[in-house]
């Protein structure tokens, strides 16, 4: 139906880290088992994982997070490229796609973020 040329803009996963619309938390993401990028939304941190002037209140949501959804998926039956899950008191969505590149990420935020 489109074509290359009709493309207007393209918004990658890249840019909006660059852009703070999403947060990488790779590394966290690998400790708790994720073997593929892992960013959360914007909107997730800041109403459900910073803790502003307490970093370690934010580690340990922000780990709590990561290892509550490694064990959801671990455990969830048939294949989906998407958890919905509670998190602190919010409904949280986990989808699984494509990177700019075509490798598998995940990216977690609030449904409305989707």
């Amino acid at each position: 139906m489109f074509e290359k040329k009709d493309l207007i803009h393209k918004y990658t996963r890249a840019q909006a880290i660059q852009d703070g619309e999403l947060i990488n938390v790779t590394d966290a993401a690998k400790l708790c088992g994720f073997a593929f990028p892992v960013a959360v939304t914007r909107a997730l941190w800041n109403g459900s994982i910073d803790v502003p002037g307490n970093p370690v209140a934010t580690d340990e949501r922000l780990i709590g997070l990561l290892l509550f959804l490694h064990r959801t998926i671990a455990v969830s039956e048939g294949e989906t490229d998407r958890i919905h899950f509670e998190s602190h008191g919010a409904k949280v969505v986990a989808v699984c796609g494509p990177g700019d590149q075509g490798e598998a990420v995940m990216t977690i935020g609030l449904p409305a973020d989707f």
